[in-house]
């Protein structure tokens, strides 16, 4: 199997959310992120440089209100502020320093998503276990999203076990904990 492509994807949300709207929304791939000037302010900010793919996407998708199956990557409209105040004011890593490289960029149950800036792999935290025994997820953030994309818009039409292994593979994730339980 393939993974669907961000445009693939984009359509997939666009035909299942967008009659939805104004009632909910959140929930599509929407035009129009932030500009280089303002990832440069959120990076300065956190004292961490984002990789390329993670920056391209920001660029070019409202991440500010923005939720893909279960993966609740912002709320409030402000991405990059949310993201400011995840990696800064919130101790998602325990006592001391935030480990450096990693950033949480997205929520879900039970899992913090994070972002190892210097490989750019995508990993999943279970806090209950603490950021050491964050698992690998996708091997880089667009992997990420085509694959949670692809589970959340192939998963009723597909077997499900079948499909979170496929979508592994694809991503290059060695869990396949976290791919089967959102292919449920």
């Amino acid at each position: 199997m393939t993974l669907l492509t961000i445009e693939d994807i984009k359509q997939g949300l666009d035909l299942e959310f967008l009659p939805l709207e104004p009632l909910l929304n959140g929930f599509r791939l929407i035009a129009g992120g932030v500009s280089e000037s303002e990832i440069e302010i959120a990076e300065n900010n956190i004292k961490e440089g984002f990789p390329n793919d993670f920056k391209d996407m920001l660029k070019k998708f409202n991440f500010g209100n923005l939720t893909i199956g279960p993966i609740a990557f912002c709320n409030n409209g402000n991405y990059l502020k949310e993201l400011i105040e995840l990696n800064i004011s919130n101790s998602w890593w325990g006592e001391g320093f935030r480990p450096p490289n990693l950033l949480l960029i997205a929520n879900s149950d039970p899992y913090g998503i994070l972002l190892n800036v210097k490989n750019n792999n995508v990993l999943a935290l279970d806090p209950e276990l603490g950021w050491k025994s964050a698992k690998l997820i996708a091997k880089d953030f667009e992997k990420y999203i085509r694959g949670i994309g692809t589970i959340m818009l192939r998963r009723s039409n597909s077997d499900k076990t079948n499909l979170a292994k496929e979508v592994l593979i694809d991503v290059g994730s060695n869990d396949s904990a976290y791919w089967l339980n959102l292919s449920k």
